[in-house]
């Protein structure tokens, strides 16, 4: 297995975030003209509901977390993974077999094993804080994406 596909697949996450956590387009983007009228439309879909989601912003500044994510490097990167695989349903085997392959892509870039599970569980609660705010904006189509391709990224 390559050493550079789990990074890909983590820095192309990484790059969704970023994405996803933006703001709205800028009307001349969408031939809009910016104005109460038009921010239901420019809006697009209303978010989904989710069970156990009352729709309540999570504490936490989404810049923030994702700087705090990529100070703790491969670790943030994994963690974000595991948070959004568990919140799309993984099963406990598929997380335990998804964190074992980051701690061994870990230590094969130089990290040791036990260092690597520290950063993990300082950046778990973290990343779990960061897909919470993702996870309120997201309308039900982005999310059912998102939880196929994370999924899809454990097999």
């Amino acid at each position: 297995m390559s050493l550079f596909r789990p990074t890909l697949i983590a820095a192309a996450l990484a790059v969704g975030l970023v994405a996803c956590s933006g703001s709205e387009p800028p009307a001349e983007t969408t031939g809009a003209t910016p104005g109460p009228a038009n921010d239901a439309a420019m809006a697009g879909p209303a978010a989904d509901p989710v069970a156990g989601n009352d729709g309540a912003v999570p504490e936490g500044d989404a810049a923030e977390l994702d700087a705090r994510l990529v100070e703790l490097g491969w670790a943030g990167a994994a963690a974000t993974n595991h948070a959004y695989a568990e919140a799309c349903g993984a099963s406990a085997a598929e997380l335990d077999a998804h964190l074992a392959a980051q701690r061994e892509q870990a230590t094969a870039m130089g990290t040791a094993a036990a260092e690597f599970d520290r950063q993990f569980e300082e950046a778990l609660p973290v990343a779990t804080r960061r897909v919470a705010i993702d996870d309120v904006a997201m309308s039900g189509g982005r999310r059912t994406d998102t939880c196929e391709t994370v999924l899809a990224s454990l097999r």
